[in-house]
């Protein structure tokens, strides 16, 4: 077990390299200590402006309510309370993932500290890559309504074609029948002209499109 003055040294070892933001408030929320870049995310310069000042001093008001509940929870409970937040930061947006642990001294909960992560990157990359996933998604959707609607055009091009070339079929064993008059043959190669006629309009069409 650590002393409270290993502990204290730990904390300060922390908070001068870690890559983290961390904060310490006690138990009413005042601030204690913070690193150094904490207080630029709030338009501050320098710890001494955030030390001793109340969170509802120095958080925005988008932040505020859920921060401060977190706080409440995580003494009731003496459990971590961990969420994502957004902090506008500089005309940008910054993701952190937060967590808020009580801060335990001589057996009793004095304080919260705070841990915040930056994580933009990796939510950056997260929405870009569930974009693409939406994206051939879309294509793979595009995909299978080509496909159904080629299905649906082979199977009219075929009863389009096979009508006429059925009637074609018919009529020309019908000209082999020598029984037929003239004026009958005739009238049989006309309709087999018009019916080769209305195939080539048919074929043109589907070439065309």
């Amino acid at each position: 077990m650590l002393t409270e003055t290993q502990k204290e040294t730990l904390l300060d070892y922390i908070l001068e390299n870690s890559q983290d933001i961390i904060t310490l408030t006690d138990t009413h929320f005042n601030y204690i200590t913070c690193s150094r870049i904490f207080p630029r995310l709030f338009n501050f310069h320098h710890e001494s402006e955030i030390i001793g000042k109340n969170i509802e001093q120095i958080l925005p008001d988008y932040l505020l309510k859920s921060i401060s509940k977190k706080f409440y929870k995580t003494i009731e409970t003496r459990e971590p309370q961990e969420s994502v937040i957004e902090v506008k930061y500089q005309n940008k947006s910054k993701i952190f993932n937060h967590v808020s642990i009580p801060f335990v001294k001589n057996c009793e909960i004095t304080g919260v500290l705070s841990v915040f992560k930056d994580i933009t990157t990796e939510e950056n990359l997260k929405c870009e890559l569930l974009e693409k996933i939406n994206q051939l998604k879309t294509l793979l959707d595009n995909e299978k309504n080509l496909k159904a609607q080629k299905e649906i055009f082979l199977v009219t091009l075929t009863h389009d074609l096979k009508n006429p070339v059925q009637s074609q079929t018919m009529a020309l064993k019908m000209l082999k029948d020598d029984n037929l008059d003239r004026d009958t043959k005739i009238q049989i190669i006309d309709t087999l002209i018009e019916s080769s006629l209305h195939m080539n309009l048919m074929l043109n069409s589907i070439i065309q499109t």
